[in-house]
């Protein structure tokens, strides 16, 4: 089963878009990678989601100015900076 959290998305939509850093309007973007459960017509899970506002959620999932590489490396980069974000300012509980 794949992991959803409702609370978790709506705090991912707070925090800036993690492409152009555009505060308000984010959307929750989840992965398109098949490592975080992504499939034909299954979304990745909940935990594999990072901020992006619709412009630069459109480019990432459908442009072609990135390669197959890049967009991988986007995708870790900015999963890491969400978790990192949403951890430092309190924005999720840490079960310690």
């Amino acid at each position: 089963m794949i992991y959803r959290n409702n609370k978790l998305l709506a705090a991912i939509r707070q925090l800036p878009c993690a492409s152009c850093g555009i505060e308000g309007g984010s959307q929750a973007a989840h992965s398109n990678l098949l490592r975080h459960g992504k499939g034909r017509g299954l979304k990745a899970s909940d935990a594999a989601t990072f901020p992006l506002c619709v412009p630069c959620h459109m480019e990432f999932d459908q442009g072609k100015a990135l390669t197959k590489a890049e967009r991988e490396q986007l995708t870790m980069d900015w999963l890491a900076w969400t978790h990192i974000q949403l951890i430092e300012n309190e924005m999720i509980e840490v079960k310690r």
